[in-house]
């Protein structure tokens, strides 16, 4: 949900707009009010060019604090990622234990190349690493088979379904 307080884009350059045009104004005024001969008309520009000046100074002193505000919320957002719902986190759990089973199913069909391996080492690694990617945003946007295929290539094993796993040699055992 959006902040309906938050200044928008456009919001911000009128801002810039307006404090342009307010210092041009209160610079104009000043210039008349010390050309105008008459005192009280040059008391009346002076009046009317502190009350533009001060006008542009607030403009400036908002942007300044919105700018401020931004970039605060920016170091937050950044310091503190969003929390995720428990449905969220248990789909991340889902796609976690669904890659895993995957990936060791790979395992069990070369376990012949695998013999000299830590098969068991080799899985732990592959759950701290799903558990790692599992914190990221986009963890679930990436499809499952491009996370088993990436994961795969990571042991040197080929992906389910690739063109090198269907160019090996049937299992004859």
């Amino acid at each position: 949900m959006s902040d309906p307080l938050a200044i928008t884009d456009e919001e911000a350059e009128g801002l810039a707009r307006l404090a342009q045009a307010q210092l041009r104004l209160a610079t104009r005024l000043s210039e008349r009010a010390l050309e105008e001969p008459d005192v009280d008309a040059a008391c009346h520009l002076a009046r009317a060019s502190e009350r533009v000046a001060r006008g542009y100074r607030q403009s400036l002193l908002l942007k300044s604090r919105l700018k401020r505000d931004r970039d605060v919320a920016q170091r937050e957002a950044a310091a503190h990622p969003a929390v995720r719902t428990p449905q969220q986190q248990a789909r991340v759990n889902q796609r976690i234990r669904e890659v895993h089973a995957a990936v060791e199913r790979v395992f069990e069909e070369h376990a012949e190349a695998l013999a000299d391996e830590d098969v068991d080492d080799m899985l732990v690694f592959l759950m701290d690493t799903l558990e790692e990617e599992g914190h990221g945003d986009g963890f679930l946007a990436e499809p499952i088979e491009a996370q088993v295929a990436r994961m795969c290539e990571t042991f040197g094993l080929p992906a389910p379904g690739s063109a090198t796993e269907a160019a090996a040699p049937p299992d004859t055992s």
